[in-house]
């Protein structure tokens, strides 16, 4: 094992976050949703036979017939946040004959409330589903696809958007979402959260990549770019503060579980592979049409998918619309005070054609497009 905790901090932060260490009614409220979600997938992912895990369930089910956390009921506006840690434990603990009532009427006033925004309405789907009211949401239409073809260049919320609505869709992986695009684009979240450092999502982001289709070369590439964010982890765990990090503690426990499920045994990490995710996942945020190519080829020598291409040519399409109404180079223009030199359009214009070429002419193995 290469990673440094043969043990989940999961199970340590909940027995200190329910025993005061996280304060503020906000804040605990949060911090029990989010431990209850996660007993519930730990029991999807293995854990059932792990005491521990009995007595966090132990410790959750207490919480729930609480004084504080009945109160929610009085705001109409939470109830959602009621429900989800009771939804979630509902097939691990005793009946609650409070909640179920509640269950039944969210169930029916929740079609009643107008201009739902569209992920507190994933949430509410998925909250229904864990109490056995209702189906799974689903991952997303057939019109957001060209959406998801542009993953290269989301912020930092969109890339939560889709790992949460992957989440909610397959119920922590164990639903396939029948669409070729996910894992790939999933694996583009992974690089840019390692791009950018950040711990939260990377893990996030990891777990959901981990429970789709990867092929043992993709694996290879999470698991040598987690390496990267040990030092911050051990740092993580030796902190007393639970409120600080336990979310990104959560995520990490999530992603361990699935990690030790599909890591191929006697396989060692390779921080080049790591890189060739990294570096392609770069060249889709320059404006180089030879970077963009070159660095397709590396990642389609890992594990060819069809979804890389067709990204590759929404960019270079995009560079090549930008640069035909000669706006593209307006940044730089700006950083350097000079004009550029005529022609530089046409010939940058040149450039991208012939990448766009080269990647149109580019064979597709078969079964690609079905993975």
């Amino acid at each position: 094992m290469d990673h440094p905790s043969d043990d989940l901090p999961f199970f340590r932060l909940v027995r200190d976050g329910l025993n005061g260490g996280v304060t503020g009614a906000a804040a605990r409220d949060k911090f029990f949703s989010e431990s209850a979600i996660i007993a519930r997938a730990l029991h999807l992912l293995g854990s059932r036979q792990d005491s521990r895990l009995d007595a966090v369930v132990a410790l959750l089910e207490k919480q729930l017939n609480s004084s504080h956390h009945i109160s929610i009921a009085d705001n109409s506006l939470r109830i959602a946040q009621l429900l989800y840690p009771y939804a979630a434990l509902s097939d691990y603990i005793t009946r609650i004959q409070f909640y179920e009532i509640w269950l039944d009427e969210f169930a029916r006033v929740r079609r009643l409330i107008p201009d739902r925004p569209k992920f507190l309405d994933c949430e509410d789907k998925f909250i229904l589903y864990l109490a056995g009211r209702g189906k799974l949401p689903s991952l997303v239409s057939d019109s957001w696809l060209p959406f998801y073809n542009k993953v290269y260049d989301f912020s930092v919320e969109q890339c939560y958007v889709l790992t949460h609505r992957y989440i909610y869709s397959t119920d922590f992986g164990q639903h396939d979402p029948a669409a070729s695009w996910i894992a790939p684009a999933l694996l583009i979240i992974v690089g840019k959260s390692a791009l950018w450092g950040n711990f939260d999502l990377f893990f996030e982001s990891a777990f959901c990549a981990l429970s789709t289709n990867l092929d043992p070369h993709e694996i290879l590439l999470i698991d040598s770019l987690s390496k990267m964010f040990m030092p911050q982890l051990m740092s993580m765990l030796k902190q007393d503060d639970v409120q600080e990090v336990y979310h990104e503690l959560f995520v990490y426990s999530l992603f361990k579980m699935q990690r030790d499920r599909v890591v191929p045994s006697g396989t060692t990490s390779d921080p080049i592979r790591g890189e060739i995710l990294t570096d392609f996942v770069a060249s889709l945020g320059s404006k180089s049409p030879d970077k963009i190519v070159h660095c397709l080829h590396a990642i389609q020598s890992v594990f060819p998918r069809a979804f890389y291409n067709e990204m590759c040519i929404e960019k270079l399409s995009w560079l090549a619309a930008t640069a035909g109404i000669k706006t593209l180079f307006e940044n730089e223009i700006m950083t350097s005070g000079r004009e550029l030199q005529p022609g530089v359009y046409d010939e940058y214009l040149g450039l991208v054609n012939v990448g766009l070429e080269q990647l149109r002419s580019l064979p597709t193995p078969d079964g690609l497009l079905q993975r």
